[in-house]
């Protein structure tokens, strides 16, 4: 099951990432001399911190899954880390009037925690027992 893990919390990573960069909201603002504008903010414009966490989670879920020992969990406890702060960061910009790109943003990257959560105790299959190699991990 871990194996799976690893592709959805990319794919998740990925789409966040654009939903990102795509409007979260849109309105009409009008000035005091009643010129009218139309106003489009995006998830980088309200939350920049969103796309250099998501960035770091997607290095880390990499870095992370090829790495063994105490490195390699610690490499995945980032990746933890990361993509739950980019899900609340996500949560605590939420504008007025959000569109869907916001839902989408958010919603990506609480699947990404999730499964950078999965990922986080994963013992590797092939690494070597003081016997030998252990083989292949029952969840792969």
């Amino acid at each position: 099951m871990r194996r799976a893990v690893l592709p959805v919390t990319l794919l998740a990573t990925g789409l966040a990432l654009l939903a990102a960069g795509q409007p979260w909201s849109s309105g009409t603002r009008v000035d005091a001399a009643g010129i009218a504008w139309d106003e489009v903010r995006t998830g980088t414009d309200l939350a920049p911190l969103v796309t250099a966490l998501l960035l770091v989670v997607a290095v880390a879920a990499l870095a992370g899954a090829r790495a063994n020992g105490w490195a390699g969990g610690a490499v995945r406890a980032l990746t933890v880390l990361a993509a739950a702060g980019a899900a609340v960061a996500t949560g605590l910009a939420r504008p007025a009037g959000a569109t869907a790109w916001f839902w989408v943003c958010l919603l990506a990257g609480v699947v990404a925690a999730v499964g950078a959560l999965v990922l986080l105790p994963g013992a590797r299959a092939g690494t070597m027992a003081p016997d030998g190699p252990l083989g292949p991990s029952p969840d792969e």
